[in-house]
């Protein structure tokens, strides 16, 4: 299994940190005639859109700065959750190692 498919959010969120918001600014100048260009537009970092009635435009954009604190709280998150796995598996190898000792220990015992 790959890292992106291990991690698709913190992939998806590190592709929202690179997008660039000028798509969004196009969308905003597009006439109705020009409706088609709408799905070869990268409109990742859109959050909302508001035309007024007087045709005033209001467009929203995602935070980079928190998807970068996001991203950061995430990958926090999946270091300790390792840290934590390699723990456990420590402590199951020591119990191993105490209920079954090497041979030599074994004789020893006896």
């Amino acid at each position: 299994m790959s890292k992106s498919e291990k991690d698709p959010i913190g992939k998806y969120l590190e592709a929202l940190i690179r997008a660039r918001p000028n798509d969004a600014a196009k969308l905003a100048f597009l006439s109705p005639e020009e409706a088609d260009k709408i799905g070869r537009l990268d409109l990742q970092l859109l959050s909302e859109i508001k035309r007024g009635a007087q045709g005033g435009m209001e467009i929203k954009l995602l935070n980079k700065a928190e998807l970068i604190q996001k991203l950061a709280e995430l990958r926090r998150a999946q270091e300790a959750e390792t840290a934590e796995g390699a723990d456990f598996y420590q402590a199951l190898d020591r119990a191993a190692a105490q209920l079954n000792p090497p041979p030599e220990e074994a004789q020893d015992a006896l």
